[in-house]
C-alpha cells in the first residue's frame, strides 16, 4: 500500500505560489484549484503556510525538497 502522503517538491511549491500571485492571492482558492484540477491531496492550510512562506519559497532552489529552518527542531 503506498504512503497516502507525497511531499511536494520546491517546483511544485514555487507553482502554488505564482498560481496565487497571477489569480488574485486566495491561497484557499487556489488548493481547491490543484486538487480538482491536478489531483493533489493538499490542504488550505498547507498551501496558506507556502503563501506565508513565499519570499523564502522563490529564493529556495528548486533541487531543494524543504526550506531551511523548517520542521521540528531538535531539543
Amino acid at each position: 500500500m503506498p504512503a497516502s502522503r507525497l511531499a511536494k517538491t520546491m517546483s511544485e511549491k514555487k507553482e502554488v505560489v505564482t498560481w496565487i500571485e497571477q489569480h488574485g492571492e486566495a491561497p484557499a482558492r487556489a488548493a481547491t484549484f490543484f486538487q480538482n484540477e491536478r489531483g493533489w491531496k493538499i490542504s488550505a492550510a498547507q498551501v496558506c503556510y507556502w503563501w506565508k512562506q513565499r519570499d523564502a519559497i522563490k529564493k529556495t532552489p528548486v533541487s531543494n525538497l524543504r526550506l531551511k529552518g523548517a520542521g521540528a527542531s531538535r531539543a
